[in-house]
């Protein structure tokens, strides 16, 4: 049954180590075993989302109604996000100026926060359902529109919004901007993963039926590298080439480490996952207590941030002692 939310979720969005032998990353001095894993429980009854990397030293992640960030003594602290309802805010990202950017998909709107926890919203069309969330290096700020079937990009000057349609007509969900300065992102329900550039040119590569693409992320090989919920990750470059690698658990956050490996969060075996630009598995962390691994974000250190939508967590994973 919890796995069955899991996937309804993902519709509408859509201290303990085991290790097996690692490749070691520059700088580090062994493959941590034992107390890897610190669990944090905020406070309330939100589901934590997103989660970013931002200013004062501190994780910050969505939970349901409001932003809240963890600081490296583990003191988290609220910010309250009016006019929220239920679980609406949901992916965060950190822009070059320090400030955060989050997507409301219940409230068309997407917002920003500073540092010192001043807000400003700004009106998205009607029934977008926002989720993933990029700022690309001239200000524009690119969302997913899970529920009109397009990427939308706005432009905080004035207000302003433009939307490109997706040619297939599927809903995109996770979103990033690659290093040849387009967006990719991934069609969840329809087994694609997608690529546009800034003036709204599509390309779009299918995958195998029922793949179901959800995050995505630029990996340290330059290469843009996404989850499968169905069992794999998948790797392509931007001519379109496509390898994928076997990874069962339901795998759904993905993001690259400072030692240079990426990190998966697997939604049904409630675990992290160390791999390397190979695709091949070099560590495993249990998350205690987790009712789902879900996004995941990389730390101010060698460590690796993770959400638990279903059991209200907040995880630090140090991979390295």
């Amino acid at each position: 049954m919890r796995w069955t939310r899991l996937l309804a979720v993902l519709a509408t969005v859509a201290s303990v180590g085991a290790l097996a032998p690692a490749a070691f990353a520059t700088g580090a001095t062994a493959p941590c075993s034992t107390g890897c894993v610190t669990e944090y429980t905020p406070t309330g009854t939100g589901r934590p989302f997103g989660i970013t990397r931002g200013p004062l030293g501190s994780e910050w992640f969505a939970q349901s109604r409001s932003i809240r960030r963890v600081d490296a003594s583990g003191t988290i602290t609220r910010y309250h996000v009016p006019g929220t309802k239920g679980n609406d805010i949901t992916w965060l990202t950190t822009a070059p100026d320090g400030s955060l950017w989050f997507t409301r998909r219940y409230t068309d709107s997407i917002g920003r926060i500073t540092r010192s926890g001043g807000i400003r919203e700004f009106a998205i069309p009607s029934g977008s359902g926002a989720m993933g969330v990029v700022v690309a290096p001239d200000g524009f700020v690119y969302f997913s529109e899970l529920g009109r079937y397009a990427i939308g990009r706005l432009d905080p000057a004035t207000g302003a919004t433009t939307e490109y349609p997706v040619p297939s007509g599927a809903s995109p969900v996770g979103l990033c901007m690659g290093p040849d300065g387009s967006l990719w992102f991934t069609e969840e329900f329809n087994d694609r993963v997608g690529r546009m550039t800034t003036d709204g040119v599509f390309t779009e590569y299918a995958l195998a039926s029922g793949a179901r693409p959800v995050r995505i992320a630029v990996g340290p090989d330059g290469a843009i590298w996404f989850t499968e919920l169905s069992g794999k990750v998948g790797r392509i470059t931007s001519d379109g080439t496509l390898t994928e690698y076997p990874l069962d658990g339901g795998p759904v956050g993905i993001t690259t480490g400072k030692d240079g490996l990426l990190y998966v969060a697997l939604a049904f075996d409630k675990e992290l996952v160390q791999m390397d630009p190979q695709g091949v598995v070099t560590g495993t962390w249990t998350l205690p207590e987790a009712g789902s691994g879900f996004q995941v974000a990389r730390g101010f250190g060698r460590d690796i941030w993770v959400t638990d939508y279903y059991g209200r967590h907040v995880y630090r994973v140090t991979p390295w002692s």
